[in-house]
């Protein structure tokens, strides 16, 4: 219970901090996606990981580095859920994160 509070408390930092912080957190927040176990990627999504995840695509300024950081984090995610039966993939639309990526496609970087 206490990991998952911290974990809530992660994500805010995500979502809230200034943006050197919540980029460190996102860097965290992929690592964890890209190097976890299928239990760590569903548990990230269960304390709302996807919403600073998606937000971050939306970001014109963003340097494509944790751009891609967080493409990989999300692959992951969508992975697992396909996986494993879970409606990952929805909850992604419901952070608006198809609409973030599309306009992606006009970002500065290739």
């Amino acid at each position: 219970m206490r990991e998952t509070s911290s974990m809530f408390q992660f994500v805010d930092v995500a979502l809230n901090a200034s943006w050197e912080i919540r980029k460190e957190a996102l860097w965290v927040l992929s690592n964890i996606c890209t190097t976890g176990g299928d239990e760590h990627v569903k548990g990230l999504v269960q304390v709302n990981a996807l919403q600073p995840l998606a937000d971050v695509l939306s970001l014109n300024n963003a340097d494509a580095t944790i751009l891609g950081a967080a493409l990989d984090a999300i692959e992951r995610i969508l992975d697992v859920g396909e996986r494993h039966n879970e409606e990952f993939a929805k909850l992604f639309d419901e952070c608006n994160g198809i609409d973030n990526l599309e306009r992606l496609q006009e970002h500065p970087s290739n």
